[in-house]
C-alpha cells in the first residue's frame, strides 16, 4: 500500500484513538505506554521510513462492476474470478522474503477484512481496537516486548486497522482486503511504467504442510467474462480452460457473461 492519502486517512484515527486511550486510567501503565507509543513512532509525514510495510491484494463484493471493467480491463475484456470468502479467509498466506539466502520460505497467515467507509466508521473500529487489545493484554494473551510493553502487536494490530478504512467517497467499491504485514524492507520489486513497485507474494488456498488437508477442493466458484466483441468466443475458452483443471473440481465453476453493455 503506497497510497500517502489513503494510508494518511485511517492513520490520522487510529492514532488520535490510541494516544486517547492511552490517558485511560484503568487501563495496564505497559498498555498506555504501548498506545502513546504508536502514534509517536509512526509519523505521517514520514510514511516510508516506518518499521512496517503494508501489503494488499484488494477483491470486491461485485462481479461484474462497470467501473471495474473500465479501470483494470481498459472497458474491453477481462476476467472476474470469484473466490469463495473462506477460501480467502482461512487457506491464505503472505510469504516473506528471508534476509539470508534469498528465500521465500517464511508465511504467515494473511488476514481478510472488509474495508469499512467514512470517519465515523472508521473510528468505531478504531474503538474496537483499543477494546480488544485491552482485553486481550488483561487475559495476557499479547505478546510482550523486552521493554514490558505489548508495543510490536499493538502496531501490528493498528495496521491491520488502519488498512481496513477508506474516505466515504470510495464506499461504492465494497472492497475486502487481503492483508499481509512486512516487519523490515526485504521485499520484491517489479517494474512498471511509473517505476519500482514492492510487493509480496501471497499465495490462496495454500497449505504449510503436505500431510494436511486443510484446503478447499473448489477454490474458484465463479468467472464473469468481460464485456467485448468476441465475448462467446472467450466463455468457451474459459470452459475449455477449466476442464482441464478438473482434478480440483473445476469444473464445478461458474462462468457467466458480463451484463454490462459492449460499446466499440
Amino acid at each position: 500500500m503506497n497510497d500517502t492519502l489513503e494510508l494518511r486517512f485511517g492513520l490520522d484515527i487510529v492514532s488520535e484513538r490510541l494516544l486517547e486511550a492511552s490517558r485511560n486510567e484503568t487501563f495496564d501503565s505497559a498498555l498506555c505506554r504501548a498506545f502513546a507509543g504508536f502514534s509517536a513512532v509512526f509519523d505521517p509525514d514520514h510514511l516510508f521510513s516506518w518499521t512496517f510495510r503494508c501489503f494488499s491484494v484488494c477483491f470486491c463484493e461485485g462481479g461484474d462492476l462497470l467501473s471495474q471493467w473500465r479501470g483494470y480491463a481498459g472497458g474491453v475484456g477481462g476476467f472476474a474470478i470469484g473466490f469463495p470468502r473462506e477460501v480467502l479467509s482461512h487457506y491464505s498466506y503472505g510469504i516473506h522474503r528471508m534476509t539470508l539466502g534469498d528465500r521465500d520460505d517464511m508465511p504467515s497467515h494473511a488476514l481478510l477484512v472488509r474495508v469499512a467507509y467514512g470517519e465515523d466508521a472508521a473510528r468505531r473500529q478504531a474503538d474496537d481496537l483499543v477494546q480488544q487489545l485491552a482485553a486481550a493484554f488483561t487475559a495476557g494473551n499479547l505478546l510482550t516486548d523486552v521493554d514490558g510493553t505489548p508495543s510490536m502487536t499493538v502496531a501490528l494490530r493498528a495496521f491491520y486497522t488502519i488498512a481496513g478504512v477508506k474516505h466515504k467517497a470510495f464506499d461504492g467499491e465494497r472492497e475486502w482486503r487481503l492483508l499481509a504485514i512486512s516487519e523490515g524492507k526485504i521485499v520484491k520489486t517489479r517494474g512498471r511504467a511509473g517505476g519500482l513497485v514492492p510487493y509480496m507474494a501471497v499465495v490462496v488456498n495454500g497449505r504449510l504442510d503436505p500431510d494436511t488437508e486443510h484446503i478447499s477442493e473448489q477454490p474458484v466458484r465463479r468467472i464473469v467474462v468481460g464485456p467485448s466483441p468476441d465475448q462467446k468466443a472467450q466463455l468457451a475458452g474459459v470452459h475449455d480452460l477449466i476442464a482441464s483443471r478438473g482434478i480440483w473440481r473445476f469444473r464445478d465453476v461458474e462462468v457467466e457473461p458480463s451484463r454490462a453493455p459492449f460499446r466499440s
